[in-house]
């Protein structure tokens, strides 16, 4: 599997690049350190507890009232709190709440408008990350918390180093201890690296929260009142959503990190980083003074909206207080999780690789120097516009076989067997034909599959409409995945044919060659005189034939093997 742009800065951006890119976060950087959220309201209350407390006459008093207004006496005094509530923030606050009207003011409008502006930023800076790879974001931060530990890793997950330090052990070995010493090198993790990437991963989901919230859901119920000069919401309109807000606002107290904004930076705007390109530094400062600009609309508006107050009148609910986000505890099992992948695939291609270089290696012996007859080439002219094709490369080496080989060399000894050789055993001769017919078909199924495939073919027109079908994408992608199904369905089938044919001409040959008795496969009755005088040239012609058709089965399993993991 190829890498993402994400595995990319995560896996090839070097340790003295990270630390250049940190030191200019840094001296860019101004970024207050005021925390975002600072609490304004009383602790919550308990009316019975308080209710309690009270001298006598009150509760006397409290007892009458509730009375009159058909309400318990604990309701009664819970009212009085609100209402006192209910005037001081008319009183510290004016702008936001008008507890006698139960309404939302144009002060708390602006502000509202105001915050969905300013986070907007986050949201988009968020979408071309986190939302898109959640490990390898974990990965590169945890690069700036933990560099020897996330170097480490990497090591790991290199197999062309690793395998420099350990010569002697194969592919498979390397893979196994890779992920025994990547499992050990976590436990090296301490408790302040976990807490810093605990926070972090926090923050993260705060800011993600906070810059996905439906604002215009919320602001829509504002409506224009001219009497109050300017937009106003019914409070009770908007409880839930307000109650929302506050609890994400609530729970991003602190300023986020500079590592996590420097993972925020970097991967929204990677393809800067990666090309080296040289308004890096302007495009930081930018960032970092968009990111203040932003971070202190988010402190004023904790600071001029009391929120928690509003929220406690609207509810009529003294008790009323904020609560945690949850979240943030899985980031570890995340982080690990795509090391171990990535290992994992590391690994796996790495021996995909080797295997690829011994197939060329042994294509080269096969083959003689001779041209391959490229599938992959034929396609790829209108990549955009074809499906993908599975076992490109075997049908490469299935066309090149029988061209160059199958017609020129082999059929001078298998086309005498089939004509004028005597088996000794029936069945033997009917393995045989049906052997020959599909290796003599085997060219014409290829071909014919890649027709349908490309542009202007049976396939290709098909994947062509749906592609251009207004439909939804519910239904285009399952219209895609049948078709590919099919195509796929045809590809394998015409392998398996070509491959068992090979397999079974192999051991027709060898059984000719080599019979064993008690064997399936049994000579020819006139092996010795099959072509007379020339038979000791035939002999030579078809010990020639059997090691290229051993050779033809290693390469073709190899092959499936190879593409079966690409």
């Amino acid at each position: 599997m190829a890498d993402s742009s994400f595995d990319r800065l995560v896996l090839t951006l070097k340790k003295s690049e990270r630390e250049d890119l940190l030191e200019r976060i840094f001296q860019n950087s101004d970024l207050s350190k005021e925390p975002l959220y600072t609490k304004t309201a009383e602790s919550p209350k308990k009316a019975d507890d308080e209710f309690s407390k009270l001298p006598f006459f009150l509760r006397i008093w409290y007892v009458i009232v509730g009375f009159i207004f058909g309400k318990p006496p604990v309701k009664a005094y819970e009212n009085s709190l609100i209402a006192k509530v209910g005037r001081e923030i008319n009183l510290v606050s004016p702008g936001y709440y008008n507890y006698a009207q139960g309404l939302l003011l144009p002060d708390m409008h602006e502000k509202l408008v105001g915050l969905k502006n300013a986070v907007r930023f986050f949201y988009d800076a968020l979408d071309f990350s986190v939302n898109k790879d959640r490990g390898a974001f974990y990965a590169f931060m945890a690069s700036y918390e933990m560099p020897e530990i996330h170097q480490q890793l990497f090591k790991m997950s290199n197999p062309e180093e690793f395998s420099k330090s350990h010569t002697d052990m194969t592919p498979e070995m390397l893979k196994q201890m890779a992920l025994e010493m990547y499992a050990e090198n976590l436990t090296t993790m301490t408790d302040f690296q976990r807490e810093s990437m605990y926070q972090n991963v926090r923050s993260l989901i705060c800011l993600k929260e906070l810059a996905g919230f439906l604002y215009d859901r919320l602001i829509i119920n504002f409506q224009n009142e001219a009497a109050l000069h300017g937009n106003v919401c019914p409070a009770a309109l908007a409880k839930g959503q307000l109650a929302g807000l506050n609890n994400i606002l609530f729970s991003l107290k602190e300023v986020p990190s500079l590592p996590l904004l420097s993972t925020l930076f970097i991967f929204s705007q990677r393809e800067a980083f990666e090309q080296k390109n040289e308004k890096i530094n302007y495009e930081l400062q930018k960032l970092l003074a968009q990111t203040e600009k932003s971070l202190a609309v988010i402190r004023d508006f904790n600071k001029s909206v009391p929120l928690t107050l509003i929220l406690r009148c609207i509810n009529k609910d003294m008790s009323y207080e904020p609560s945690e986000l949850p979240g943030g505890e899985d980031w570890f099992i995340i982080f690990r999780n795509y090391w171990k992948e990535k290992i994992e695939e590391s690994y796996d291609k790495y021996l995909t690789d080797l295997k690829r270089e011994e197939i060329n290696r042994i294509f080269a012996l096969f083959f003689d120097g001779m041209e391959m007859i490229d599938i992959e080439n034929t396609l790829s002219a209108a990549r955009d516009e074809t499906l993908s094709l599975d076992n490109t490369l075997l049908f490469s080496f299935f066309l090149t076989f029988y061209k160059k080989i199958f017609l020129t060399e082999m059929n001078q000894v298998l086309r005498p067997i089939l004509i004028d050789g005597e088996f000794l055993k029936k069945e033997n001769r009917l393995d045989f034909t049906e052997s020959y017919n599909e290796l003599i078909k085997m060219e014409d199924a290829i071909n014919n599959l890649v027709r349908k495939v490309a542009p202007g073919g049976d396939y290709g027109n098909r994947y062509k409409q749906l592609r251009t079908d207004v439909v939804s994408p519910v239904v285009r992608h399952r219209k895609m995945q049948v078709l590919t199904e099919e195509v796929n369905a045809e590809s394998y089938e015409i392998a398996w044919k070509a491959k068992s044919a090979i397999e079974l001409m192999n051991s027709i040959i060898h059984g000719i060659l080599y019979p064993v008795e008690g064997s399936k496969y049994a000579s020819l009755a006139n092996i010795s005189t099959i072509l007379g005088k020339a038979n000791s040239d035939f002999m030579v012609a078809l010990n020639e034939t059997s090691k290229k058709l051993v050779l033809a089965v290693e390469l073709v399993n190899n092959i499936m093997d190879v593409e079966g993991k690409e």
